[in-house]
């Protein structure tokens, strides 16, 4: 179980709302080892008591990742997986950081976020006049549960 209260804390130093909705969903995805997609997060919420309509689920999501407590990419099977941003309440290193690679199971669709200190960061040149935004770097293959 997480503790709403850190959960809570953590929403509104990013200067949102802290709402039912947005308070159990970056809870649910604190305590998850791998990111999940809409569908797995509905099913999760349901599981314990929790039910939002898909429009709330999805504002919620949206929210959250625009306030880079959470992050979004796009899994095997091109749906969205969203993950928690461990680094908004914690110093310490974690493999849930916004600049960090992703392995993502061709089998099970699971997509894992690795240590950012597992890989060397690619260098690309950015051409003049065009602004970088972030990177993502994603690994497709077979994970451990599948092999």
């Amino acid at each position: 179980m997480f503790d709403p209260n850190k959960v809570t804390l953590l929403i509104k130093n990013a200067g949102l709302k802290s709402t039912q909705a947005r308070i159990a969903v970056l809870g649910l995805l604190m305590q998850s080892q791998h990111g999940l997609n809409h569908q797995e997060l509905e099913k999760r919420l349901g599981e314990n008591g929790y039910q939002f309509d898909r429009v709330t689920l999805y504002r919620t999501l949206h929210h959250l990742s625009e306030a880079r407590i959470i992050h979004k990419l796009v899994g095997i099977d091109r749906s969205f997986v969203f993950a928690y941003i461990d680094e908004a309440i914690s110093s310490e290193p974690s493999p849930h950081q916004t600049e960090h690679p992703h392995f993502i199971c061709e089998s099970c669709a699971t997509t894992y976020c690795l240590d950012q200190n597992s890989y060397t960061q690619a260098r690309v040149e950015i051409p003049v006049g065009f602004t970088l935004k972030h990177s993502e770097l994603q690994l497709f293959g077979i994970c451990p549960e599948c092999h």
